[in-house]
């Protein structure tokens, strides 16, 4: 018997994405306490903006990516349909 494909559960990437998320609420309040205070100029807290921007676009991709994986489906089949047609074939020869 062949062995089966091992499974990846995404556990390790959904533990980063969990801490990222988590480290985020800092500069998100300390940019908007910054707001409310006058003399707010677009050079204050560039880091933490900069940071807010990258942060968000990677956000973007992460949800994109798999948007895009579950709606494109190459040419050809995939292994799994193959793999049933294969199956059906030889029980219907027999």
């Amino acid at each position: 018997m062949g062995s089966r494909p091992r499974r990846n559960s995404g556990w390790s990437s959904k533990l980063v994405i969990t801490l990222v998320l988590l480290n985020e609420p800092g500069p998100i309040s300390l940019v908007a306490k910054a707001g409310r205070r006058d003399g707010f100029t677009p050079e204050t807290l560039h880091t933490e903006r900069i940071s807010l921007v990258v942060h968000s676009g990677g956000g973007l991709v992460v949800l994109l990516v798999p948007m895009v994986l579950s709606i494109y489906k190459p040419r050809g089949l995939t292994r799994h349909r193959r793999r049933r047609q294969q199956t059906t074939s030889a029980s219907a020869t027999t």
